[in-house]
């Protein structure tokens, strides 16, 4: 079976693979990060350029610079702009001067084995603490997919970024400055729901919930593929994790992001959307309780597991990242109560989020014999006076009698 085909690809229901790995760890050049070993100190979002000490300064400064050559080198090959490429680096050096980026190549406290960061020896300061203007060299590694391994050499005299200084570019870092919350927690979003940073299908999806987060466009000048992997992709799962926990509990980042923040995992969408659709189930049919005790009873193991503070990336695609706990959902218990789910939606013609589950149309697809055979059920009890009475006696408290 081709490991590429999309069944490989188990996005948040579409298919369901045992094992899946989602996010891929193999490194390539558009990926690498640049900064100095001795990089600029940590501080707010609100003080990411108002860098008073001339050393620190000077290192967010070259930290764009090299990352801004090594772009134009990399990304020649997809037509990239050189806006794309000073944008991509403002964005890391953003990054770097907040303290998501580590340095550390210590793999294992983050769960992967990969590290986009390479570590370019720091510059020598001059007297008066003044950076001096030899030239500094970082390394290209090679690429798995027969990429190219090269030495660029940066001479802060000749290299210029081509557009940085335009009226236009300031105005742009600017406002990307107040957006870049929600960029990281938008990536962040994505990691946890889909298990990947970016994939083509994603676009549209992006798009839709920047445009929740009240922003006036569909990316923020730069599309999202070159954000998620160019941009943030150093920044370990992890630390984009605690970024958007931190950033929502502070009121940091866009509400609709906040509101987002406990969502389902990819490869436990199957649990969140047959919860939703029992609880709603239960309303008018209470007694399905009874009937499908054995959905019921995985569905409240799920929960002491899943719906914990600490259980947020338990049995999730990417819980390697996150240090989850390993978790196994059995959907096979789940099928019937999805099935009925599924089967009382479409017998009321209703449309929206859950209907649309790939996810609970998935489970509910081992079921459909009692999916049926229930929904036509439900459909005939629900003709009846008193099962309606019941469920909305009159107001002024008198009970009627069934006629019938």
């Amino acid at each position: 079976m081709d490991i590429n085909s999309d069944i490989f690809h188990d996005l948040n229901g579409d298919y369901y693979v045992a094992g899946s790995s989602g996010e891929k760890e193999e490194v390539f050049e558009n990926r690498h990060l640049f900064i100095y070993t001795d990089d600029a100190a940590k501080v707010g979002l609100e003080q990411v350029l108002d860098m008073s000490k001339d050393a620190d300064r000077q290192v967010v400064v070259n930290t764009i610079l090299l990352n801004y050559v090594a772009q134009m080198s990399t990304l020649s090959g997809q037509n990239a702009k050189h806006d794309d490429a000073w944008k991509i680096a403002f964005g890391r050096g953003i990054a770097v001067r907040l303290g998501l980026i580590d340095a550390s190549g210590n793999h294992s406290a983050h769960g992967l084995r990969y590290s986009d960061v390479v570590l370019v020896d720091p510059f020598k300061l001059g007297t008066g603490g003044k950076p001096t203007q030899d030239p500094f060299t970082f390394e290209m590694r090679e690429s798995k997919e027969g990429g190219f391994s090269a030495k660029e050499e940066v001479n802060p005299k000749k290299h210029k970024i081509l557009g940085y200084d335009s009226d236009t570019a300031k105005k742009w870092r600017k406002q990307f400055i107040g957006k870049f919350c929600d960029c990281v927690c938008m990536v962040a979003f994505f990691m946890r729901t889909r298990a990947h940073h970016c994939l083509d299908d994603f676009t549209a999806r992006y798009a839709q919930v920047w445009r929740k987060c009240l922003h006036n466009e569909d990316s923020p000048g730069l599309p999202w593929m070159l954000i998620a992997h160019n941009m943030l992709h150093a920044i370990y799962p992890d630390t984009l994790d605690k970024f958007w926990i931190d950033s929502s509990n502070k009121a940091r980042c866009a509400g609709a992001l906040t509101k987002r923040l406990y969502s389902y995992g990819a490869g436990t969408a199957a649990y969140g959307a047959v919860q939703a659709g029992a609880q709603d189930l239960c309303v008018v049919f209470p007694k399905i309780k009874t009937l499908l005790s054995d959905a019921f009873a995985e569905l409240e193991r799920c929960a002491n597991v899943l719906d914990r503070v600490d259980g947020r990336w338990a049995g999730c695609v990417n819980k390697r990242f996150y240090k989850g706990a390993d978790f196994v959902i059995n959907e096979r218990k789940l099928a019937p109560l999805a099935a009925v789910v599924m089967g009382a939606l479409k017998a009321g013609a209703v449309a929206g989020s859950l209907a649309d589950s790939n996810a609970l149309n998935r489970v509910a697809g081992a079921a459909q014999i009692t999916g049926t055979f229930i929904t036509q059920m439900l459909q005939k009890a629900s003709q009846h006076d008193r099962m309606v009475l019941g469920l909305l006696p009159p107001s002024d408290g008198v009970e009627y009698e069934d006629e019938n």
